[in-house]
């Protein structure tokens, strides 16, 4: 079954909870409440599937949800399932004890109130009747802004800002920890040659070069540990490492393993420091800033994985 608005509350606002879906049964709103599962019901299936087949997830936000890891977790799973999000507040709380919750909400236009909450839903489709759909109300935009040193959770990637554009809406994020040391190439036939890796300003296109590559994840050991993390993580380049060491003094007080030592970027460098035919890469010491050139096969060197977002 589906349902046009999945609600997100804590069951000790239920009083508040019933008011608005009896608001919301009046307007003809297609929704569904966790009330509604029995005690033979696989609780966490029948929440990501109402979730995943929604429209809209209406959150109720309150003192009580601030605390309440369930519907912490409905938000998250909401976000990487690309939801529209309708926020309503009852009574004056803060997220300051839910850092991530009050990460996702900080600058939120919030609905305070059930003709709000209906109204909005109107406008986005999910009500049967046109009684209240004249009213204005703006609908609320999830939507967040950040700045560098700002933790980023999606639900899926986690890390630290290190960049962001002119709106503050996207950038980059910096991984939370970093790999052990790790070989730029580990196939002495990949060593001697150029592959295309040359990009000093998109690590992204670089990890393209990479990954066309037969056999890749096994001679590219760097780079296969940036992809191991998820989708849309590569290994930065010599610039944007470069960005990461200019802001490492916001960047550590947040990051689980902090910047130090030296660090792979993953652009080529066509020179042959080691004289018997194996070219370099650049990378970056993170203590100093200081850039050099060494040989691929360096294997003292530590990586740190990048993604836009």
């Amino acid at each position: 079954m589906k349902c046009d608005v999945f609600i997100s509350y804590s069951r000790k606002d239920i009083v508040q909870a019933e008011s608005l879906c009896k608001a919301l049964t009046a307007a003809g709103v297609d929704y569904w409440i966790d009330r509604n599962i029995h005690g033979s019901a696989n609780f966490l299936t029948e929440i990501t599937h109402y979730i995943s087949s929604c429209k809209v997830v209406l959150f109720i936000a309150s003192a009580n949800s601030a605390e309440s890891e369930w519907t912490q977790k409905e938000v998250l799973f909401a976000l990487k399932q690309h939801k529209e999000i309708l926020p309503y507040r009852i009574g004056n709380f803060s997220f300051e004890n839910n850092p991530e919750l009050d990460f996702i909400f900080t600058n939120i236009q919030w609905i305070e109130s059930e003709r709000e909450v209906v109204a909005s839903l109107a406008k986005l489709g999910c009500c049967g009747t046109t009684l209240i759909q004249a009213e204005p109300a703006p609908k609320p935009i999830l939507t967040k802004t950040y700045k560098v040193g700002d933790y980023y959770n999606d639900g899926v990637r986690e890390g630290v800002v290190f960049e962001v554009n002119a709106d503050g809406r996207h950038g980059k994020i910096v991984s939370m920890r970093q790999s052990g040391n790790l070989q730029w190439s580990s196939n002495r036939a990949e060593q001697k040659r150029l592959i295309g890796a040359d990009s000093e300003t998109d690590g992204a296109y670089n990890m393209v070069k990479v990954e066309s590559i037969i056999g890749w994840r096994d001679k590219y050991p760097a780079f296969r540990w940036c992809a191991d993390l998820g989708e849309g993580w590569y290994l930065p380049a010599k610039d944007e490492l470069f960005t990461i060491y200019k802001h490492k003094s916001k960047l550590n007080p947040i990051l689980l393993d902090k910047l130090k030592l030296w660090y792979w970027s993953s652009t080529e460098h066509p020179s042959d420091k080691s004289l018997v035919g194996i070219f370099c890469a650049w990378m970056i010491r993170m203590n100093d800033g200081f850039t050099t050139d060494d040989i691929k096969t360096f294997d003292t060197i530590v990586v740190r994985a990048v993604s836009a977002f």
